[in-house]
């Protein structure tokens, strides 16, 4: 008797199909902030005359970039709401403010800060300080000026910024 055997040989193929996910923890530290440069240790900014306007003058402005990361809130201020100083150290006192422009538009004092928004890069700013006489000064009717004593002026500002 004659047995056969019959072998068969398949090739299996594997397929695949779909997807799968999984989630990946993923930890991202952003700090938001502001940078400051090209802030100055003093500034001269300029002379101011004995004879001015009684809305007084304004001087050279104070120059510097601030970069607050972008959509960051933040504000500009200084330590006090105006400036005190005495011409030549015992002649009349004069004052001054800071403006964001020369039309003095937005007054930035210790009660009121100049509010602005980040852009992500560096922006410049320019804070115009409007001195005027105070005490000690005479009134002239006649051409509506005041007459102030002439002497050095020198103010400490600090200038702050918070976010």
């Amino acid at each position: 008797m004659k047995k056969s055997i019959l072998a068969m040989a398949a090739t299996a193929t594997i397929a695949f199909a779909g997807s799968t996910s999984t989630s990946v923890p993923v930890t991202i530290d952003y700090v938001q902030g502001c940078d400051v440069r090209s802030l100055q240790s003093s500034y001269d900014i300029g002379i101011v005359p004995a004879v001015q306007d009684t809305a007084g003058v304004m001087m050279n402005p104070i120059n510097f970039e601030v970069a607050c990361s972008n959509g960051l809130a933040y504000t500009l201020k200084t330590n006090a709401t105006n400036y005190a100083m005495q011409a030549g150290g015992t002649g009349s006192t004069y004052r001054m403010e800071f403006y964001t422009d020369t039309a003095k538009t937005t007054k930035v004092s210790s009660t009121s800060p100049w509010n602005k928004t980040g852009i992500g890069g560096y922006e410049t700013v320019n804070l115009y300080p409007n001195v005027y006489g105070d005490s000690g000064c005479t009134y002239d009717s006649v051409t509506k000026k005041k007459i102030c004593d002439s002497g050095s002026l020198t103010a400490s500002v600090d200038l702050i910024i918070s976010w």
